[in-house]
């Protein structure tokens, strides 16, 4: 099956760039009148494929054609009416665009406008992924008034909507069979926030009231009448016209104090969410093609869900004289969560001959999930002027409520307690190395779920320096390992390692550099399947990638030239893939204050296992940018 997203279409025009400024000169006419300065930069580009399309649109994203890489506009005289304009991606060829006004209306008042927009594609034809295919829009506009006239502090006021809209495609199960559905995207959200914070209190204080409101009216359609593997029965309808409201209040609040010789800051946030849902859902099948009859299901419901989440988090730390500081710290959160569900599921079943039989069945079912976390730390650090070391401790718990259904026999209640310790050392010479190693153990009584392990292990190690003065160097290690519980129902064992390094070249003026970044990550994740069967199974996820990349850059003259080259290469078990890509760009100042730049990018992507989503893109194209 191909799916085409003809109903969607990139912006392709610069219309919405006419807003902003339009909304500059009419906010303040005086900063228009003072003349813009600033850059901008076009580009045109083609673009070949070969091989998957669609693999490269879900990894890249890019298109040909005319494409505005960046607008930076001032506007008005240095001070507190200035106002900068940017813009970015308007055009055919990037996924995300967006704009921002932001400056001063006078006497303390500023304004930030900002637009966003963005796509999203995803669709491979692996067969694991074959029946999923996105292609849909993200939209937001935001609007902050600030006032920042008394020195004690600044109050701002902030208001967005954003909407999705476009629609995918899912498989979903009907029948004992997996079918493909599509669905279309009506989404959206209000938020609201009045901010306050202090600047000359010697307790620096900050204080928040937000509020937000969602709404969901997605739409289910069939995608197609036959099930994905081959079987007689076929759908005939499918549609959803449920409506989901939720509206989530938060309060936050943080303060922080510092003295000569202690600091304490602290923060602490409530929010009631409350989700009210309504409508009607139905599939409806011909069995046998129609030859035994049909099936359709209908469910109508009214649903509703409140969860209260209360968090609060204090730090204090304290200088002990002679090189010695304390540092302790702990943090609380609590959210509860219940449930609620009303109304009917319907069965109507019609033979052939068109008798119909309909068989109905009320819902009534509640549920409740909660847990409360809370931790403590308490850590001890000597500083000396080329070195320092730290120990340190912590202890947790985790308390973990939740019952299914209303009809579940027992509720599940599990207590989890965790104990942990770090030790570490930094050295930090006066000359151009430093560098740090840290180790942290934590383990854990008891689980909450299937994938909690006994045992955590991570070590990190960090160094950077300077090998001569134009040439820098930095590596960082981090190793971490988690075994499962002894319970046969715990099982979970992970590690993963990550290793980098980076050296860098730059040249006496500063026109010239050359650097080579080489990574390797390693990750292994084995964890326990309870099969239909009952049997017990294992999935396995095996990642080992290995990655470099040459980049550079040089200026002679009028030229200015830029490089980079990259490989990845993921040799797990899980699914290993090879890939590189490749970029140039050289500019050429025609005159001043303008430059002309022809770019060449290329893209390779190879799967070892299959090549039904293998690509080669090559784009090309010419960019000029224009400083004035």
């Amino acid at each position: 099956m191909r799916f085409c997203f003809s109903g969607i279409v990139r912006g392709s025009t610069l219309r919405g760039l006419l807003i902003l400024p339009a909304l500059l000169g009419l906010v303040c006419p005086a900063a228009v009148a003072g003349g813009p300065n600033g850059d901008i930069e076009v580009s045109y580009s083609w673009l070949n494929i070969s091989g998957s399309e669609d693999s490269f649109r879900t990894q890249q994203d890019l298109d040909e054609g005319f494409g505005l890489e960046s607008i930076n506009l001032n506007f008005g005289e240095k001070g507190d009416s200035r106002f900068h304009l940017s813009a970015w991606g308007f055009g055919q060829v990037s996924p995300s665009e967006g704009m921002k006004l932001e400056g001063g209306l006078g006497r303390g008042w500023r304004l930030v406008l900002d637009y966003r927009d963005r796509d999203s594609f995803f669709h491979l034809a692996d067969p694991e992924f074959s029946e999923r295919a996105d292609r849909w829009s993200l939209r937001s506009w935001s609007g902050e008034l600030r006032y920042e006239g008394w020195k004690s502090g600044s109050l701002s006021l902030k208001i967005d909507h954003a909407e999705r809209y476009g629609r995918f495609f899912r498989p979903f199960y009907g029948l004992n069979e997996v079918y493909s559905g599509r669905v279309d995207l009506d989404e959206s959200r209000d938020r609201g926030r009045l901010r306050f914070d202090s600047r000359s209190w010697p307790v620096h204080l900050s204080v928040e009231q937000s509020w937000a409101e969602y709404d969901r009216q997605n739409r289910w359609a069939p995608a197609g009448s036959a099930a994905l593997d081959p079987d007689p029965d076929l759908i005939t309808d499918l549609g959803t016209t449920f409506r989901d409201q939720q509206d989530v209040p938060t309060t936050m609040m943080s303060a922080s104090w510092s003295g000569q010789k202690l600091a304490v800051a602290a923060q602490a946030l409530y929010s009631s969410a409350d989700l009210d849902s309504a409508g009607s859902g139905w599939q409806a099948f011909d069995v046998d093609g129609g030859a035994i009859g049909s099936l359709r299901f209908v469910d109508t419901l009214l649903a509703s869900a409140t969860t209260d989440t209360l968090v609060g988090r204090m730090v204090l730390t304290a200088d002990l004289g002679a090189g010695w500081h304390l540092r302790a710290g702990g943090a609380y959160r609590d959210a509860s969560s219940d449930s609620m569900l009303l109304g009917e599921r319907l069965l109507q079943m019609t033979n052939p001959s068109g008798t119909a039989l309909d068989l109905s069945a009320p819902i009534d079912d509640a549920g409740r999930f909660d847990f409360t976390d809370s931790s403590g730390e308490l850590s001890l650090e000597y500083r000396a002027p080329a070195w320092s070391a730290w120990v340190g401790g912590l202890a947790a718990s985790r308390s973990v409520g939740w019952k299914r259904s209303e009809n579940s026999e027992n509720a599940e209640d599990v207590n989890r307690d965790t104990t942990g310790w770090r030790i570490g050392v930094a050295l930090h010479p006066k000359g151009a190395w430093r560098g740090n190693l840290e180790y942290e153990r934590g383990d854990f009584e008891e689980y909450v779920f299937r994938t909690d392990p006994e045992t955590a292990d991570r070590l990190t190690l960090h160094l950077s320096g300077r090998i001569s003065s134009h040439v820098s160097l930095s590596a960082h290690g981090r190793f971490e390992s988690s075994t499962p519980g002894n319970s046969p129902d715990s099982v979970l064992d992970r590690s993963s390692d990550a290793l980098g390094l980076s050296c860098a070249w730059t040249g006496a003026q500063g026109e010239k550099s050359l650097g080579v970044d080489l990574s390797r990550v390693s990750l292994r994740t084995d964890a326990g399947l309870i099969l239909p069967s009952e049997e017990q199974g294992f999935s396995v996820y095996d990642m080992d990638l290995l990655s470099w990349a040459l980049f550079g850059r040089w200026k002679a003259g009028p030229l200015k030239i830029r490089a980079s080259l990259r490989h990845l290469d993921d040799s797990g078990e899980s699914w290993p893939v090879d890939s590189w890509n490749c970029e140039l760009h050289v500019g050429i100042t025609v005159v001043d204050g303008m430059d002309v730049t022809p770019f060449l990018q290329y893209w390779s992507y190879d799967e070892d296992r299959e090549n039904r989503d293998d690509f080669n893109a090559t784009r090309y194209g010419v960019a000029l940018a224009w400083s004035f």
